[in-house]
């Protein structure tokens, strides 16, 4: 996605930044405020999620049960007869998250269980 803006938008999104972030207004500036500046494009990357996908887990019952507790950690809300079937019915997708920090957290979390994943940046459909 690609917006461009012209003079007046520039200043319109500086002055409401001032506003927003140090409580000023362009008006406290008088007609000091000028910006020299072209039209200008932003380039805005297109929303993503990540998705970890749980692939494969070998072992005995208690790598199984590891596994589970592994994915109830990562779906807090999720219940234990949800994350046993989700664990059974592997490969699938385990996390959704717009938020590399929760990505991360659930890799390590899979990772201590000793299961095998795939890691996916995938682009949101806006629709």
């Amino acid at each position: 996605m690609k917006i461009t803006l012209n003079n007046t938008e520039v200043k319109e999104a500086i002055g409401l930044y001032l506003e927003d972030r140090y409580d000023l207004t362009v008006s406290s500036f008088g007609s000091n405020m000028e910006v020299e500046v072209g039209d200008i494009s932003v380039e805005i990357p297109k929303p993503h999620e990540y998705v970890i996908t749980l692939c494969e887990w070998q072992g005995s019952a208690v790598d199984k049960i590891n596994h589970i507790k592994a994915v109830r950690k990562i779906n807090p809300s999720m219940g234990l007869k949800e994350a046993k079937e989700l664990v059974e019915s592997i490969p699938i997708d385990v996390l959704h998250t717009p938020s590399l920090d929760a990505c991360e957290n659930a890799e390590e979390i899979l990772r201590e269980a000793g299961g095998e994943f795939l890691t996916e940046c995938r682009p949101l459909s806006l629709n």
